[in-house]
């Protein structure tokens, strides 16, 4: 099977990585033995640089939207801003992704209950941090919806919007990518349910013809859901798809292209076409789509994308807010635009790059850290406990001042 080879590659080909100093060797090797084990995907370099990709999409899409919004992009009304807006479709590709390595993580860890901490531990630090900021910060200047706000509405919408529940119930998103972040737990519990009725419990027929009329059924109601079942799919199938170089040249942007016009004017059920072509280059790790995606900064791009996806927003909201100041005081929206990009963009990297290290990996490894030692304090014997109580005391007494 052509994943097994590319999966025992990864570790050496990518060691120099900045992300992948995060990732032990022994981890992504159990990664790769379970792939082989299981025929669940592992750690795919390419669908990495996807991700990277995607993200950037959706950030140059909220980019174009502030600054048509703020009044000083040069080119409103014209076929570009149009085109441009279509980059936020950058999201579904990231829903592709999530089918496809979702099903990974439950065979790694086989235990429903661990598979949520894990996802927990993985979205949940990042997006808390930031919604208390936005709310500490919006409560006091009157952003948006906080404006004199009482306490029990603000209490209702901090939670309505901590548990994901705020966009499914039209009420305002504190975050503004936070709706993509409930369709997503939203496939985590249609998997894990599959998964314990299916694997744990055994019921094969019921519980496939359950997840399958559940998939209909949210398929229909909501389109965009069909990117995770594609990602499941090709999950289960692996295929890939090989083409000359001349015909993967023009193929891949004729694909992209008819990707981002149908999902955006005409139906995402008829853009899951085009996607599928994409994806299925991506799988190819001799593709030149492959190739592409897995040069280091794309790669640095995908281990860094939830951040990215989260904190874009608000570092290009401030930098809109100075944009309009200038065009005002400059008159010159080209002058107030070029000065928007060049000091937005490498904000967002910059945030992006902190966010990561400090906030979704730092918080997340501070958590697993006490939890670790917490659980190996209540494994140890009694006399063990004792001994390492007494030993603290007495060093507390040798240590305090006289």
């Amino acid at each position: 099977m052509i994943w097994s080879a590319y999966l025992s590659r990864v570790p050496a080909r990518y060691a120099t990585i900045p992300f992948m100093s995060f990732v032990s060797r022994s981890d992504r090797s159990s990664t790769a033995e379970t792939a082989r084990k299981t025929g669940a995907p592992g750690f795919v370099p390419s669908v990495q640089g996807l991700r990277g990709v995607s993200a950037m999409a959706v950030v140059g899409a909220h980019l174009d939207a502030m600054a048509l919004h703020g009044g000083f992009a040069p080119y409103s009304g014209t076929i570009l801003a149009e085109a441009l807006q279509t980059l936020g479709h950058g999201v579904d590709l990231f829903f592709i992704i999530s089918g496809f390595v979702i099903p990974g993580s439950l065979f790694r860890h086989r235990d429903v209950r661990r598979f949520f901490l894990d996802r927990l531990l993985r979205i949940m630090p990042l997006f808390l941090t930031l919604q208390v900021l936005i709310c500490v910060i919006g409560w006091f200047i009157g952003y948006k919806w906080l404006k004199g706000i009482g306490p029990a509405a603000f209490t209702k919408l901090f939670l309505a919007n901590a548990t994901f529940v705020a966009f499914p119930l039209d009420m305002p998103l504190l975050q503004q990518n936070s709706w993509s972040l409930t369709y997503e737990w939203g496939f985590y519990i249609f998997v894990a349910t599959g998964w314990y009725l299916i694997v744990q419990r055994q019921l094969h027929l019921l519980g496939t013809w359950l997840c399958a009329a559940a998939a209909l059924a949210v398929g229909v109601m909501h389109p965009v859901c069909i990117y995770f079942l594609i990602g499941l799919a090709f999950a289960r199938v692996q295929p890939s798809l090989a083409v000359s170089p001349l015909a993967e040249a023009v193929l891949v942007p004729f694909c992209l292209i008819c990707f981002l016009y149908t999902a955006e004017f005409v139906s995402r059920y008829v853009a899951a076409l085009p996607a599928s072509v994409l994806f299925a280059l991506v799988l190819n790790p001799r593709s030149l789509t492959a190739r592409f995606l897995t040069n280091q900064p794309l790669l640095y791009l995908g281990e860094i994308s939830y951040s990215l996806y989260l904190v874009h927003p608000l570092a290009i909201f401030a930098v809109r807010a100075a944009a309009v100041h200038a065009t005002a005081a400059f008159h010159s929206k080209l002058l107030a635009f070029t000065a928007y990009l060049i000091i937005a963009l490498p904000l967002v990297i910059a945030a992006s790059i902190a966010s990561h290290r400090w906030l979704e990996v730092g918080w997340r490894s501070q958590i697993m850290r006490l939890a670790s030692g917490r659980r190996r304090h209540q494994a140890m014997p009694p006399s063990e406990k004792n001994s390492t109580q007494l030993a603290g005391s007495t060093a507390g007494g040798t240590s305090a001042p006289g």
